[in-house]
């Protein structure tokens, strides 16, 4: 198993998709299927169920996922510390964001200025799910992270600052024939799935269910899912409705239309870093970001 290997098998984990591994790895589908395939050879291992919409672990792969990923990051990041050492290479910062969701476009000027004032410093988005994000920034295999979860907030040693408020807006497919409906609502779907891009096994879910839907006047069928680009492949496919933040990515589904639904005064994309950091690249970000916010 090489280090290579490695990666591309915790990118096609974490992306639940061959083909949004293969553009983030810049290399192309077939070859990144072939690379899995030969690692699961070598492996005597399946490590993935595959199907026409979704790529999921198996048990044996969820297994190797715990006891890799940690150990990937950690080797990566020492050999990359290494390379600046000796050849004066750059400085990378990862930023995690959560996937199709659109950053403060003061947040992507500043970015811009940080990466082309001639520093040895990048700043690199790297995108994931909400899960993910809190988890891979506490393991500091990232040293930052921007997402509208509210779990992040209430995490032990992160430090947050609130960058754009949001609503949540009703994700319909073109095609589906309530789509065309001046208004619409949650409960006007309760025959078929309704998927809500939330981190399961959270308190923030029980309060969206208590918030939004304590007066549904009927049971709905929710799906919690924890990236929004899953759910909306879904919606994308037909397979149902879907609840995100109205910060959502919508150019990137042509098929979707969205609906205004449910405002919420304390709903706030953060971007987050861990209390006890000492980088001095991520400290200056956070002291920018303060200054322009």
């Amino acid at each position: 198993m090489t280090l290579n290997q490695i990666q591309y098998f915790i990118e096609v984990a974490n992306c639940q998709s061959f083909s949004i591994a293969a553009q983030n790895l810049y290399i192309s589908q077939p070859n990144l299927s072939k690379y899995i395939a030969n690692l699961e050879k070598e492996l005597h291992l399946k490590l993935f169920k595959r199907s026409t919409h979704h790529v999921r672990l198996t048990a044996e792969g969820e297994a190797l996922l715990r006891k890799t990923e940690m150990l990937y990051f950690r080797l990566a990041r020492a050999i990359e510390e290494v390379q600046i050492e000796s050849h004066n290479q750059f400085q990378q910062v990862s930023i995690g964001i959560s996937r199709d969701e659109m950053l403060p476009q003061k947040l992507m000027d500043l970015l811009y200025e940080k990466n082309t004032n001639g520093s040895l410093i990048r700043y690199n988005l790297m995108e994931d799910t909400y899960l993910n994000l809190i988890a891979k920034l506490s393991k500091q295999q990232y040293d930052m992270a921007v997402t509208t979860d509210r779990n992040m907030r209430k995490t032990n040693g992160i430090n947050f600052i609130k960058l754009s408020p949001f609503s949540l807006v009703l994700a319909v497919n073109k095609r589906h024939p309530k789509a065309g409906l001046p208004h619409l609502k949650p409960t006007d779907f309760l025959d078929e799935p309704v998927f809500l891009a939330l981190p399961d096994g959270k308190d923030f879910p029980h309060e969206v269910i208590q918030s939004v839907f304590q007066n549904a006047g009927g049971v709905l069928n929710l799906r919690l899912m924890d990236s929004p680009r899953d759910l909306m492949l879904n919606v994308q496919a037909g397979a149902g409705v879907a609840l995100v933040s109205s910060l959502i990515s919508r150019s990137n589904y042509p098929d979707v239309c969205f609906c205004s639904y449910d405002e919420r005064p304390d709903a706030m994309q953060c971007i987050a870093w861990r209390s006890d950091e000492t980088n001095s690249a991520v400290l200056d970000m956070v002291q920018s970001i303060k200054n322009i916010w």
